[in-house]
């Protein structure tokens, strides 16, 4: 998704939840400034035909082989039980709210972390990205800079979803995505979570119908 094609809805996302768009911009300036001194992405950490994402449901009877897939990429919210039950990922989509130690210290195991700017992490993305070892790769929802990303989506997990459509992934699965059962962090709204999850939820569907494959919720989510 272009961002010609994006930015009327996120245009509805902030009038939805109230946010500020300049924020955003200061977040996404403050997100390419710093990965500036960041080695470029290499290898095929990201490269393939297949991809599964993790979200913070997953348990090990909703885990599917991971052999199937070419690449695991796990939500933020999901890294720790993830870490439990298969160790480190591939990628990390993430805008810091989470557990941004493990991040740092994936980072140094060959985990990709895909940082994401938006108006209230930038306290966040100046203290952490700076100790993210490796290659980092940048994304936000408002117009791109520097060598920031914005293939759409606006949840962790329906980013990465969007992020592998633009890769042209023929398969994209999700597992461990629970949208009526939010698993909230210390302190989270749980009704600004439910409303996200709608907004992911909605946003799975217009990507599944994009794709042209019919969205049906269930231990495993194909878009």
């Amino acid at each position: 998704m272009n961002f010609q094609d994006w930015n009327p809805i996120y245009r509805r996302i902030l009038e939805d939840f109230g946010f500020d768009a300049d924020q955003d911009k200061k977040s996404a300036k403050l997100l390419a400034q710093l990965l500036k001194g960041k080695p470029p992405i290499t290898g095929s950490a990201f490269f393939g035909t297949s991809a599964l994402i993790i979200g913070p449901a997953i348990t090990k009877e909703n885990l599917p082989p991971l052999s199937e897939y070419d690449v695991v990429a796990v939500a933020d919210s999901a890294l720790e039980p993830y870490q439990k039950l298969a160790g480190t990922p591939g990628l990390i989509f993430s805008d810091l709210d989470g557990n941004p130690d493990l991040i740092v210290k994936m980072s140094t195991q060959g985990s990709t972390p895909v940082v994401h700017a938006h108006g209230d992490n930038q306290a966040l993305i100046r203290k952490y990205v700076p100790r993210i070892k490796g290659s980092i790769i940048g994304t936000c929802q408002c117009l791109p800079v520097g060598t920031l990303l914005n293939f759409g989506g606006f949840t962790d997990g329906d980013r990465a979803a969007f992020f592998f459509d633009a890769l042209r992934y023929g398969i994209i699965d999700l597992a461990g995505f629970d949208f009526e059962n939010p698993v909230l962090k210390e302190n989270s709204d749980t009704g600004i979570k439910r409303k996200k999850l709608r907004w992911a939820r909605n946003l799975l569907q217009y990507l599944s119908e994009k794709r042209g494959v019919d969205f049906r919720e269930g231990p495993i989510i194909r878009i």
